[in-house]
């Protein structure tokens, strides 16, 4: 009479080692797999590479082009400090002093009301009031 192997004595007899039933090759080459494909994906999302290659843009750096610091055109212009932002000669309220015409684009485009001096390469987010911007251009007319 045979007798019936028990279940529990039927599954330990057959298990591989490795991952879940699978050969240890198959689970090491799922493993480098997910690797690779991390590694591509992070590679393109921060545009590793040579720009030619990846088509890479233009780092934007504010300051390269800047004639002025915010601090020369403040005092050029007769603006005060007034922490974390600036007042204009007649109290105006300036919020940033921009100093490339990138910024100045920036801001404007925004939609953001900006004045600027007459050669256009800096000028100030302010806030809107009455006379605001009229006073700012005059003062900004001293930044050349």
């Amino acid at each position: 009479m045979a007798t019936r192997p028990s279940p529990a004595s039927a599954g330990a007899a057959t298990a591989t080692p490795g991952c879940a039933g699978s050969p240890p090759a198959r689970a090491g080459s799922a493993l480098a797999l997910i690797i690779a494909l991390i590694g591509v994906v992070t590679l393109v999302a921060c545009g590793g590479g040579d720009d030619e290659a990846s088509g890479g843009g233009q780092s934007y750096n504010p300051d390269a082009d800047a004639r002025y610091t915010p601090a020369q055109v403040a005092k050029l212009a007769g603006f005060k400090p007034d922490p974390p932002a600036w007042v204009g000669p007649n109290g105006e309220q300036i919020a940033v002093i921009v100093t490339t015409r990138g910024e100045i684009e920036l801001y404007a485009s925004a939609g953001d009301p900006v004045v600027t001096n007459p050669a256009g390469d800096v000028g100030v987010k302010f806030f809107p009031e009455p006379g605001a911007r009229a006073a700012l251009l005059e003062a900004l007319r001293k930044v050349k």
